[in-house]
């Protein structure tokens, strides 16, 4: 889980490098470029690499009733430099 009820617009990002190596990161504070890794960074295997989507959904990490995410909307930009 990245983050509950920040109240402010959350920034997902995407890297690809030029030797094709994928880091996805997050930050939840506004106005700020400081981004926390979600994951390692993942190296696209010949013949084991099928693709990537970019989406965001809502979980819940335990049993019990469900829980509920609104996203106002997903946008894809530009490089950032």
């Amino acid at each position: 889980m990245i983050a509950t009820n920040i109240g402010f617009p959350g920034r997902l990002r995407l890297e690809v490098n030029t030797r094709g190596i994928l880091k996805f990161s997050y930050t939840i504070k506004p106005n700020l470029d400081q981004f926390n890794p979600v994951t390692l960074p993942i190296l696209p295997v010949a013949g084991a690499w099928i693709g990537i989507r970019v989406g965001i959904y809502a979980m819940k990490r335990h049993s019990g009733p469900g829980g509920w995410a609104e996203f106002d909307y997903f946008k894809f930009g530009p490089p950032i430099s």
